[in-house]
């Protein structure tokens, strides 16, 4: 259970948009989405929102955004999908990056090769932090 202060406070940090139904989270942001602490821990905003509304959110499972607005807090906007899930939504609504389409045998070649995170971006025609990833075995875990 929430405290009411807590969920007065949480109200007050963001502002509804008439035009799409987006509640925007006015207050800091980590990376492009809201952030909240609730006395306890830091949330993403649009996690804390979706708990308020829904209860907990399912171990492993992420909040995703029905209408593409990183800042929003409208739990009508949200809903609760997988890593493939939220995949299949960017693909479908136009927002992958055509660039971070690697071929199995590319990640293996990643995976072992010498040399900076930057110049094996440049070589494969993603971002240094995708190369990490792929090295950490934190995307194409299958491999």
């Amino acid at each position: 259970m929430v405290d009411a202060a807590v969920i007065k406070r949480f109200e007050s940090k963001f502002c509804p948009e008439p035009n799409s139904g987006c509640f925007l989270w006015t207050d800091s942001l980590r990376n492009i989405y809201g952030q909240f602490w609730d006395g306890h821990r830091n949330w993403y905003a649009h996690r804390f929102s979706w708990r308020l509304a829904n209860g907990p959110i399912p171990r492993g499972k992420l909040v995703l955004h029905r209408c593409d607005v990183p800042t929003c807090v409208n739990p009508a906007h949200l809903f609760i999908g997988t890593h493939k899930d939220n995949a299949n939504d960017m693909s479908i609504k136009g927002r992958a990056h055509k660039g971070y389409k690697l071929t199995a045998e590319q990640v293996r070649e990643i995976r072992s090769a010498p040399g900076l995170h930057r110049d094996l971006a440049k070589r494969y025609g993603v971002h240094r932090v995708m190369i990490g990833a792929i090295k950490r075995q934190k995307v194409w875990r299958s491999l």
